[in-house]
């Protein structure tokens, strides 16, 4: 249960960054530097949603 927690707790934040990139960009002059970050922590929470995912116990095995 605190797997399937935290992975939606890292949807959430992937959800949160997208919105983050998406309003900066929308600046008249967007920070290329804040874009960077969020992109990279962006990816960051990917790879790790991704890697908690994986360790999730498959339904059916035994």
């Amino acid at each position: 249960m605190a797997l399937t927690n935290h992975i939606e707790a890292l949807r959430l934040k992937h959800q949160h960054l997208d919105d983050q990139i998406r309003e900066e960009m929308l600046r008249p002059v967007p920070d290329m530097a804040t874009l960077s970050d969020l992109k990279k922590n962006k990816l960051l929470v990917k790879e790790e949603l991704m890697r908690c995912i994986h360790d999730l116990p498959h339904a059916g095995s035994a």
